[in-house]
């Protein structure tokens, strides 16, 4: 909005919107970030309960939307608790979308089933940190591990945690999408990491 404000001419509205934006990041910082715990709460009620499941959410909106920079300390702490949390109970690999993920959850003893956008959202973190090529390795492998799983070129919306069969909707657009999205970041960074390395 601040933005089309400034290509409209309408300074006082592209004023407001930015000093709301910044209101916004505010609010986010003081109110869902649990500093004891390193990480964003899931949720925040007006009668004081705060849901301290992990959950890749909140993990991912902060960052992606500018509120908070991915190479910031409180990022990376919440990066090293969210994938243990996360990936407890999974066999496969990927990422569950939140602790104790009940939808279509296969197995009882794990955080949930993996979902390709939880993992996808987490690997284009590792894009967004990568300060030199050689940390875009690890970033590949996980993108080929989500490719094992679109044998028939469908990826669905989560798989079963200890075989990797589909669970849920399949083809899933939103799956793909961030596939998608996810190679084109590691291109460019991997490029320009390319061009600054050399």
């Amino acid at each position: 909005a601040l933005n089309f404000a400034k290509i409209l001419g309408k300074e006082d509205d592209a004023a407001r919107f930015y000093l709301e934006s910044e209101n916004v990041k505010r609010a986010i910082m003081s109110l869902l970030w649990n500093e004891q715990g390193k990480f964003f709460v899931k949720a925040k009620e007006e009668n004081g309960f705060n849901d301290n499941r992990i959950d890749i959410s909140s993990f991912y909106a902060p960052f992606r939307f500018g509120v908070i920079s991915p190479h910031d300390p409180r990022m990376k702490e919440f990066a090293s608790i969210l994938g243990p949390k996360l990936r407890r109970g999974i066999k496969v690999g990927g990422l569950a979308r939140y602790e104790d993920d009940g939808y279509n959850r296969v197995i009882t003893n794990s955080a949930g089933n993996p979902w390709f956008i939880s993992f996808l959202w987490f690997i284009q973190y590792k894009i967004e940190i990568a300060e030199k090529v050689s940390d875009l390795e690890e970033v590949a492998r996980d993108i080929e591990w989500v490719t094992q799983f679109s044998k028939t070129g469908m990826l669905s919306e989560q798989i079963n945690p200890e075989n990797g069969e589909p669970v849920s909707a399949s083809p899933l657009t939103r799956s793909h999408t961030e596939f998608v999205r996810t190679v084109i970041e590691y291109d460019k960074k991997f490029d320009y990491l390319l061009s600054i390395n050399k």
